[in-house]
């Protein structure tokens, strides 16, 4: 199966579709968590089982070719770790997509960019860090609150006219302090990457997870 973000063109609002403008990450670090879901949909490559975030992090220094350190135990037994040299990963946690748990009818996405590499600009001077909380959520059919007589409270009741698939996604944006400040570039291929997960999100998780997309298909869509 193809890595769907390897050749995937993102709009670019009155101008055209583009490629992601890679820097600092690249297809080979787009990492999902896995799940039944996410199995059926990206190559295993991309795919990464944890239960903590700590657990998380280790993996990905692991796997990403960490400078390996040994230390010593209070007991005296050697144990071994990987440095965070060469950890840069786009994490991304898919949400509601468990029908037997969801808490609305469309898939998200909770997504953590990590850049912990030492990064130099042009001449030399050190770049900061990367470590950005993102967050694409479902307003396809969003609640509003009403007044119920007969019970005297308010209650949730949702829009009858849903968001077309596409344009009900919004994003927010958290985490990544004044401390931890971004190049220009670095900034375009962030929304790049952010515009190609909901791309994702809505012609590829969404359909498949609904069972309105052949799996067939979708391997004529990705395989390389």
């Amino acid at each position: 199966m193809k890595n769907y973000f390897a050749d995937v063109k993102v709009e670019h609002k009155g101008i055209g579709h583009f490629p992601i403008r890679w820097n600092r990450w690249s297809p080979d670090t787009i990492i999902f968590k896995s799940n039944r879901l996410v199995k059926k949909i990206m190559p295993e490559s991309n795919i990464l089982s944890y239960q903590s975030k700590v657990e998380r992090d280790r993996k990905c220094c692991e796997l990403m070719g960490g400078t390996k350190i040994q230390q010593t135990s209070y007991s005296g037994n050697p144990y071994y770790y990987y440095d965070q040299d060469q950890y840069r990963a786009v994490h991304v946690l898919l949400k509601d997509w468990d029908k037997t748990k969801r808490k609305c009818d469309y898939v998200g996405a909770n997504v953590d960019f990590v850049d912990r590499r030492p990064n130099l600009d042009s001449v030399g001077n050190r770049m900061t860090n990367v470590d950005i909380l993102t967050y694409i959520n479902s307003m396809h059919n969003p609640f509003s609150h009403v007044y119920c007589s007969k019970s005297g409270q308010w209650v949730k009741d949702p829009n009858s006219k849903a968001s077309p698939l596409d344009e009900g996604y919004r994003m927010a944006y958290g985490g990544q302090g004044e401390g931890m400040s971004m190049s220009m570039e670095d900034w375009d291929e962030y929304l790049d990457i952010c515009k190609a997960i909901r791309m994702f999100l809505y012609e590829v998780a969404n359909p498949v997870n609904n069972e309105e997309f052949d799996l067939d298909q979708l391997e004529e869509l990705m395989v390389a």
